[in-house]
């Protein structure tokens, strides 16, 4: 490399050297046709956290993304799943709640009810566009909420996991644009989708097959492993049997109330309510961090916890170098 690459060296963007980034990816994804007349075009946000799973719908503008609903996974709880928080029936679940809320937001809820848990596909033509909802009535009902699924630097391998929650938006109600290839139960050679596979897997049941074979294993060693890898499902006393039944019915609890509890929509209120209701959610944690703040110290403080350093590090050369001598002085009355 000369002289001459060095001067025409351009340094990538931040977020592409930390490898947070795919702009390759988000161009065509955020970038909003110019005959739309500023019309957004929203993303499907799928991201994984070491044990959560976090859904957003996005839109890009120039002063940066804006989040228009968003669900995390740990709201499950709420729905009954309290266990595997981040695996493959977490995420649609995810995806199914955020679809849901944000529907119910916007007032389309009843229009688009979205689809039982099949795993079948369901698109209605309209002139050019294939819309990824139930058929709906184009001259009386609203257009559905389209949504690209933007998976950011995730691997999109066959049964992805991301792919579970674009498929539970989609059931949602959300109109998002995929097909079987990517989804559970998909065979490349025969071509042929088998949409029982990917409601089994839904359901949890490679789960509770592989507990119920560490469960009652007559290897001491595999009802150990069934007790580390489950630890969250025995703390909640779940059975194996059991997690297709809570599935359902968390499903079922989703879709009967998906907003959050004490929801306030900002856009309502006045900027004095807003202020208001801002600095009630803000107070607790303020107050906790002014317990565990540390209070200043004064100079003469700082200089005289040096001095102290200093003088406890001369004791202890000291004591060493006496500690020296007299092992010094041992050794030669013993050669002696």
């Amino acid at each position: 490399k000369n002289k001459a690459y060095f001067k025409r060296y351009q340094t990538k963007f931040r977020r592409r050297r930390e490898g947070k980034t795919d702009y390759r990816a988000r161009k065509r994804l955020a970038a909003q046709s110019k005959d739309k007349y500023n019309s957004p075009r929203y993303r499907l946000v799928v991201r994984y956290s070491n044990k959560y799973v976090q859904a957003q719908i996005v839109y890009a503008e120039m002063t940066g993304d804006k989040v228009v609903c968003s669900a995390h996974s740990s709201e499950l709880r709420n729905y009954g799943i309290t266990f595997g928080l981040k695996n493959f029936s977490a995420s649609y679940a995810t995806g199914l709640l955020l679809a849901r809320r944000v529907l119910g937001r916007y007032g389309m809820d009843e229009m688009y009810e979205g689809n039982e848990l099949d795993g079948k596909i369901r698109t209605v033509r309209h002139g050019n566009r294939t819309l990824y909802v139930e058929d709906l009535d184009w001259e009386t009902e609203r257009r559905p909420l389209r949504c690209n699924l933007d998976v950011g630097i995730t691997s999109t391998t066959l049964g992805a996991n991301v792919f579970a929650a674009m498929k539970g938006a989609s059931d949602g109600g959300v109109d998002v644009p995929h097909s079987v290839k990517c989804l559970i139960g998909y065979d490349r050679e025969s071509k042929k989708h088998a949409a029982g596979d990917f409601t089994q897997r839904v359901l949890g049941e490679h789960v509770m097959l592989y507990m119920q074979e560490l469960r009652d294993h007559d290897d001491e060693e595999m009802k150990a492993k069934y007790t580390k890898l489950f630890s969250q499902y025995i703390k909640n006393g779940v059975q194996p049997e059991n997690l297709e039944d809570i599935y359902k019915k968390a499903h079922s609890l989703i879709r009967a109330s998906p907003e959050r509890k004490n929801y306030v929509d900002l856009s309502t209120l006045s900027a004095a309510d807003k202020k208001a209701h801002r600095d009630t959610i803000r107070a607790p944690f303020r107050e906790a961090s002014k317990k565990v703040k540390r209070v200043r110290k004064s100079l003469a403080e700082r200089k005289g916890r040096v001095s102290a350093k200093k003088a406890w590090w001369a004791w202890k050369n000291e004591s060493d170098d006496e500690e020296e001598s007299e092992d010094e002085d041992d050794e030669a009355e013993d050669e002696e």
